[in-house]
């Protein structure tokens, strides 16, 4: 593991706290990792404060930027005060300028603490389930009061999009402290141009983390609905629900349909994203998915639920095909008349593609430096 010290020099220094972190699977951490990757790249110092949960691997030095872990607590009302103190005494060695709350709960509340002891600006950017009405957090009175606390000490929050900030303004921020930037797509995506048989491949494609939120048990559930046995589903990630999926599968008499990879990235996740006729988001619940704008990004048709951040990426008819959240007949009914219609594909593609317009990470982490330098001056 790397160590941090203050005889390091930087024109700017960052501390990325967050709760969770490589080598768990996530958008979370894909996002956080790209920013630091990105920032230290553009000449700033990164430092993550990042938890160690028991029974996880920890490679801390394949990283381009420094990583410090603290112990996993194990409850987040109990956990909150040990985390303050690792807080602190990292900035001792480190005193970085600002702090970037990687999620609003704990990490906001622990930063109004932090504050206390060492006035520098605190950036929040909540991950979606921290902070969305149906999300764990909010389900909890003593958490969702400890959340709305902790804002009160952020002076500017990052919303992956338009539903993020309206979720951020209904919780009480200040719409002039909200700040609307997207996620970025990985160079290897942008820089692969798509291919004139886009949307032509032989099988449907989901990504994700394989557990309850992502509704990857809807849409195994879908697949076996649609009449036509040539449809396949390759479902690309790993996750708590991966033996649940694979029974599931098994139990539908879809092993020959349906096909789980695991954890795939880099090229292979370019390749396999490039081979699909189309891509199926079928989260119960999502902020903003980087998934389907990298589907955009190689011209590869989009079906998804109507739900949270989605719907405007997603126009029904327009930029995609969505569908009611639980309803697999409606899903297998989509994933049909997609498989089976090649002009529709394209139009859907390209129009999301015109519309969508996805940014590379350098490009995204260029406006998050702009508002720390802003907030720092």
């Amino acid at each position: 593991m790397k160590t941090v010290s203050s005889d390091v020099q930087g024109e700017l220094r960052i501390c990325f706290y967050t709760d969770t972190f490589f080598p768990r699977q996530g958008g979370a951490q894909v996002v956080l990792h790209h920013l630091a990757t990105e920032l230290t790249k553009l000449g700033a110092q990164v430092v993550v404060l990042a938890p160690h949960f028991k029974g996880d691997t920890i490679c801390d030095d394949e990283y381009e930027y420094r990583v410090v872990r603290f112990k996993a607590p194990g409850s987040k009302k109990i956990g909150n005060r040990m985390v303050l103190l690792d807080l602190f005494r990292l900035y001792r060695s480190f005193k970085f300028d600002l702090l970037h709350c990687h999620a609003a709960y704990p990490q906001a509340f622990v930063a109004r603490s932090f504050k206390r002891l060492v006035d520098i600006p605190v950036v929040c950017r909540p991950h979606g389930n921290d902070i969305v009405p149906e999300g764990g957090i909010r389900k909890s009175r003593y958490a969702e009061r400890r959340l709305i606390l902790g804002m009160e000490s952020v002076d500017i929050f990052v919303a992956q999009g338009a539903y993020m900030k309206s979720v951020l303004i209904e919780l009480g921020a200040p719409e002039r402290k909200i700040v609307v930037i997207n996620n970025g797509v990985d160079d290897n995506i942008l820089t692969t141009s798509p291919s004139m048989t886009a949307g032509c491949g032989d099988y449907a494609l989901a990504m994700g983390r394989l557990s309850s939120v992502k509704g990857f048990d809807n849409l195994i559930r879908a697949i076996a609905k649609t009449s036509d046995s040539k449809i396949t589903l390759k479902i690309a990630g790993d996750g708590p629900d991966s033996k649940l999926l694979g029974a599931l599968v098994r139990q539908l008499g879809l092993n020959e349909r349906v096909e789980l990879l695991g954890h795939i990235s880099g090229e292979e996740k370019v390749s396999l994203l490039k081979g699909a006729r189309l891509f199926i988001n079928s989260s119960r619940k999502e902020a903003y998915s980087n998934a389907i704008v990298e589907a955009i990004a190689l011209h590869i048709p989009v079906i998804a639920t109507e739900v949270g951040g989605n719907r405007e990426i997603i126009e029904h008819g327009v930029t995609g095909l969505t569908y009611s959240v639980e309803d697999t007949d409606q899903l297998a009914y989509a994933i049909s008349v997609l498989w089976h219609d090649g002009d529709l594909r394209k139009s859907l593609a390209e129009k999301a593609y015109s519309r969508v317009h996805p940014s590379s990470w350098r490009n995204i982490a260029t406006q998050y430096e702009k508002i720390y330098r802003l907030l720092t001056g």
